[in-house]
């Protein structure tokens, strides 16, 4: 089952009404989805989606890694999406096939940055 989830706060608070899609996707749901709608390529492409929307949405926040600016998480992010795409002389994210989106979301999980008291480390969603 993929949710998407979003703050119910009666008051509003800053970042509180971000919204993550695809909750409930993980590596072992993935082929589930992949049949379910007849296309892996859209399977994959909401797992990338899934990474990007936590990492910046609740990794960061509840990390202190700042999500926007020049070094924040979108920032890096975008960064490895777009080496990886000129990597493989794309434009795109949507020209990317199944197997290459699955290779970007392997990127994408490693290049999460999560700082802790005394050290700097990655942190892989599911």
């Amino acid at each position: 089952m993929l949710v998407s989830c979003r703050s119910g706060a009666p008051v509003s608070m800053p970042r509180m009404l971000e919204t993550v899609l695809n909750v409930g996707l993980t590596r072992e749901t993935l082929p589930g989805l992949a049949r379910q709608m007849q296309n892996e390529r859209f399977a994959w492409d909401c797992y990338c989606r899934l990474i990007r929307d936590y990492a910046e949405t609740v990794l960061a926040p509840a990390r202190g890694v700042e999500p926007g600016g020049e070094h924040g998480i979108r920032n890096a992010l975008e960064q490895v999406e777009e080496q990886y795409r000129q990597s493989k002389n794309r434009k795109e994210n949507e020209e990317l096939d199944p197997a290459e989106l699955a290779e970007l979301a392997e990127l994408l999980k490693a290049a999460i940055p999560i700082r802790s008291v005394s050290s700097h480390r990655s942190v892989s969603t599911t």
